[in-house]
């Protein structure tokens, strides 16, 4: 065998090594993309019953709030109307 020979079996090698390289870093890339788009969609889906159990909440603490905030409304105007009447005070128009 001469040396011609032996060097395009080395650059046939070289270039093979490199092939091999390259699909892999292909397939690689691809597993990767199918990943990243498993945990988009799972990520999308958590933010998207966030939001959902979020507006329920928000919906429920006004259902709860409203009264409190009326009756406490309420409470505070009928001081004021007291205190006008113990201070001899007119209503302001």
């Amino acid at each position: 065998m001469d040396v011609t020979d032996t060097l395009r079996d080395a650059a046939y090698i070289a270039v093979g090594a490199s092939i091999l390289g390259f699909q892999k870093a292909q397939v690689r890339r691809r597993e990767l993309l199918e990943e990243l788009q498993t945990r988009r969609a799972w990520l999308e889906s958590q933010m998207a019953e966030g939001r959902t159990s979020f507006d329920g909440l928000a919906a429920r603490f006004e259902e709860v709030a409203e009264p409190v905030v009326s009756e406490f409304q309420a409470r505070v105007e009928a001081l004021i109307e007291q205190l006008r009447n113990a201070l001899g005070m007119t209503p302001a128009a």
